[in-house]
């Protein structure tokens, strides 16, 4: 029989590999033998949490404070798991003890900056994230947390030192880019802000022709439609308003879907070899490696897409698939367009950015980077707007 301390060792890499189902039994011997060892309370809490028992979560984390009241990690997670249940209130003093606990913690400032954001208390917030970066001024995370709070005051050039450091130090993600062009438009600084997004230049546009290999094009997407709007995985996400997502979608060996992800392959690949040249984000961003993440889009009446960026990803991609037919007309209201450059209004304090707007055609593939923020607008009509959408991500 092992040793607690070899269980204990052997559950810890379990779940740092994500074996969950690997690491609970081991934790739950260690318990058997030493029911007050905190580690091995507080990280069956934390898994059980993640298995999304929330009520055990909690109860084992509390056991783990009763065994070591001044462990301040078991004080931090509890208050991740109250968050989650939407506790705020009781989160934040566990994790006000936290920091009491461990001051020269910059990860721990930093959750408490984020939970403040979480409730809407931004002058604290900025405070917190501030004390992170006392301990630990290379924390890129709060950077980005503390550029995008002073970007939201108004304070556009505290926050693009802020941004610029993340990138100085390796953080040159979508939501530091996306930030940036909003810190630089606020400046008044066209001639960056056109480098960044150049929306004429970096949101492509490709028609998939007869490349599906189905007897039309129609035909070709009649068939992708019926995988879409039939598919058992639909569901809600907070970026799409009156409609449903997918899970992954061109994973799936229908001929239609493995054509589109062909054709797509095929687009990305033209993407990496036309790269902006210089030291461009986009170009120094590219994956050297990669590979997808999909799914379909089904909207209804009043369907849109709120404004947003895609943050894990390089490029972002929308195929159309079905439209409605309010979309075909030449009207105004640009009802079911998609609108690329404009971030959400609460950023800007006065200017006005840039935009392009590109009406939808079935059998069109738009392309684009990341960090290039982008909404849809709300059509009225009666048939569904169907798309696929895929982000292109590095491969670890």
């Amino acid at each position: 029989m092992t040793a607690p301390s070899d269980d204990f060792a052997a559950a810890v890499a379990h779940h740092q590999g994500n074996r969950l189902a690997e690491a609970e039994p081991l934790y739950r011997r260690v318990l058997a033998t030493l029911p007050t060892h905190a580690d091995a309370l507080r990280l069956l809490g934390v898994l059980r949490y993640q298995q999304g028992d929330a009520p055990e979560a909690e109860l084992l984390l509390h056991r783990a404070l009763a065994a070591a009241p001044l462990l301040a990690k078991a004080h931090d997670n509890l208050a991740y798991v109250l968050h989650g249940l939407g506790r705020n209130d009781e989160a934040l003093p566990a994790l006000r003890r936290a920091v009491e606990l461990a001051p020269d913690n910059d990860t721990l400032w930093l959750n408490l900056g984020n939970l403040l954001v979480a409730m809407n208390r931004h002058a604290e917030a900025i405070e917190n994230f501030g004390r992170a970066l006392a301990v630990n001024p290379r924390n890129a995370t709060a950077h980005q947390m503390l550029g995008a709070e002073r970007l939201m005051g108004g304070e556009a050039r505290a926050a693009l030192e802020h941004f610029d450091a993340c990138v100085a130090l390796g953080m040159n993600n979508a939501g530091v880019q996306a930030h940036r062009a909003i810190a630089l438009t606020e400046l008044g600084d066209k001639a960056a802000v056109q480098a960044l997004v150049d929306l004429d230049r970096l949101v492509q546009p490709a028609t998939i022709g007869d490349a599906h290999g189905f007897p039309s094009l129609q035909e070709f997407n009649a068939a992708l439609a019926e995988h879409v709007a039939r598919n058992v995985t639909l569901h809600e996400e907070k970026t799409t308003v009156h409609g449903l997502d997918t899970d992954e979608l061109l994973e799936a060996d229908e001929p239609c879907v493995v054509a589109l992800k062909r054709f797509i392959y095929a687009q990305v690949e033209a993407r990496l070899a036309g790269l902006p040249a210089g030291p461009h984000p986009f170009r120094l961003t590219a994956p050297k490696s990669w590979g997808t993440e999909s799914w379909g889009v089904k909207m209804w009446r009043q369907g849109h897409q709120v404004t947003h960026i895609h943050r894990k990803a390089w490029l972002s991609g929308v195929y159309y698939v079905q439209l409605p037919e309010v979309v075909h007309e030449r009207q105004e209201g640009h009802e079911g367009w998609i609108e690329f450059g404009r971030g959400p209004e609460e950023l800007y304090a006065s200017a006005k950015p840039e935009v392009r707007l590109v009406r939808p055609v079935e059998g069109l593939l738009l392309t684009f980077p990341s960090y290039v923020w982008h909404r849809t607008i709300p059509f009225d009509g009666t048939r569904e707007r169907i798309s696929i959408a895929f982000d292109v991500i590095a491969a670890a």
